[in-house]
């Protein structure tokens, strides 16, 4: 295949994206199909990337995939994006998170600092509420 061949989807093709376009629980694989078909449709890659204003490659990464793995390799797999910076499932991050819950006096402000001083990780007072609210919640 070359990089600017248009896809030549069969009909049974055409219609699962076209379902999957309009069903699929999940926007961004509804998104790549929509543009799967735009190319199937006559829409150079160029055209497409540009009117669902993402980069070239992207379109181009999102033709391999469904080339090499179909309707899978549209769908975003476990792992990717990004990762936590700070999780309850750490035990030295769930210690720390403890310790200060323990001191009834503390707020957000002071976890934040605490994390910052003993673990050395920076984060935002949302991510330091956040983390409260799951802790107080189990």
């Amino acid at each position: 295949m070359q990089k600017r061949e248009a896809l030549k989807l069969s009909e049974s093709e055409k219609k699962l994206l076209q379902e999957t376009s309009m069903y699929h629980p999940k926007p961004e694989v509804r998104m790549r199909c929509q543009g799967l078909l735009l190319n199937d449709f006559g829409m150079n890659q160029k055209n497409v990337a540009k009117f669902m204003n993402i980069s070239e490659n992207t379109f181009v990464n999102w033709k391999k995939a469904w080339l090499s793995e179909g309707l899978n390799g549209l769908i975003r797999k476990e792992g990717q994006g990004r990762k936590q910076i700070i999780s309850l499932d750490n035990p030295q991050h769930l210690e720390v998170i403890e310790e200060a819950l323990k001191d009834e006096s503390i707020n957000l402000k002071a976890l934040q600092k605490k994390l910052l001083q003993e673990l050395d990780i920076s984060v935002s007072i949302d991510t330091v509420k956040r983390l409260v609210k799951n802790r107080l919640g189990k």
